[in-house]
């Protein structure tokens, strides 16, 4: 499963990019899908040199298992954080 938030197409490219090669499934922020398996990405832009507000709640109402692997995929245009 690979969730992602994308604001202007960068970070839903990368996500089906990966979800190409790994042959996940997608699912677009904000959903009401559970992030139930195995594997889990989370794709999204850095704004304002954060986390989006959509992606911050989805994970917030997610309950994840030691047991599953998952990772984040960043994306950004110039500044990923404050210097």
């Amino acid at each position: 499963m690979i969730f992602y938030f994308s604001g202007t197409g960068n970070s839903k490219w990368a996500a089906k990019t990966i979800a190409d090669k790994t042959g996940d499934t997608l699912f677009s922020l904000p959903t009401n899908e559970s992030a139930s398996g195995d594997t889990i990405g989370i794709v999204f832009p850095i704004y304002a040199w954060g986390c989006p507000g959509p992606v911050e709640d989805f994970l917030r109402a997610q309950s994840f298992s030691k047991d599953q692997y998952i990772y984040i995929v960043a994306t950004c245009g110039s500044n990923c954080g404050m210097v």
